[in-house]
């Protein structure tokens, strides 16, 4: 698959003709066309509304829209409660002049 650079990224158009074959066409915002010849069939087909798709301009930002739109429908389940693991205690100061200070 070709690795599209930001420089030369152009929306993908698409057209249906009158017999319902349905193409999509790259080519630049200035220059898009609202009828071609259907290369299916070779009659007139005008350009149609389509959904608009991008690139995610990071891996982590693909990833995280990826798990957002998942947790919609597969949410994660908790049925435990973590467990303390490495939890250490607070640590508590023996310094005298540290119980004149105001408590939290």
């Amino acid at each position: 698959m070709h690795q599209v650079k930001r420089s030369e990224a152009m929306p993908f158009y698409e057209f249906a003709c009158p017999d319902g074959h349905r193409n999509e066409r790259l080519m630049s915002m200035s220059a898009a066309e609202r009828e071609i010849d259907c290369p299916d069939c070779g009659s007139r087909a005008q350009r149609v509304v389509s959904v608009i798709g991008s690139l995610p301009s990071q891996p982590g930002i693909s990833a995280a829209m990826d798990n957002a739109a998942r947790s919609a429908h597969e949410p994660a389940v908790v049925n435990s409660i973590p467990r303390a693991g490495n939890a250490r205690p607070t640590p508590v100061s023996r310094n005298p002049l540290h119980s004149h200070l105001p408590k939290p």
